[in-house]
């Protein structure tokens, strides 16, 4: 029978983890990599572009974690599914 447990262990998530991280190093360090995806050095400017642009995001994550934290029915909140089988693992 197969399951998708069997396929996605840890192992896997840490390995796809680790082969994404070595490929966005290589990406933003090797400079045949840098001229393919036509990578740019970023001044001062762009960089508090980039910080105005993200804030609102970062703050509106922020308030729906809590809210979803503080304000969600407490019945459903510390359950999480695991598969679709009856495991049930408690946060």
């Amino acid at each position: 029978m197969w399951t998708p447990c069997l396929y996605f262990s840890h192992l896997y998530f840490i390995l796809f983890f680790i082969v994404g991280y070595i490929s966005t190093l290589a990406t933003t360090f090797l400079f045949l990599l840098q001229m393919i995806f036509k990578l740019t050095h970023l001044n001062v400017e762009q960089w508090m572009v980039v910080l105005k642009l993200s804030f609102p995001v970062i703050l509106i994550d922020e308030v729906l974690k809590f809210v979803a934290r503080n304000y969600v029915d407490s019945k459903f909140s510390n359950i999480l599914f695991t598969s679709t089988e009856t495991e049930y693992i408690n946060i």
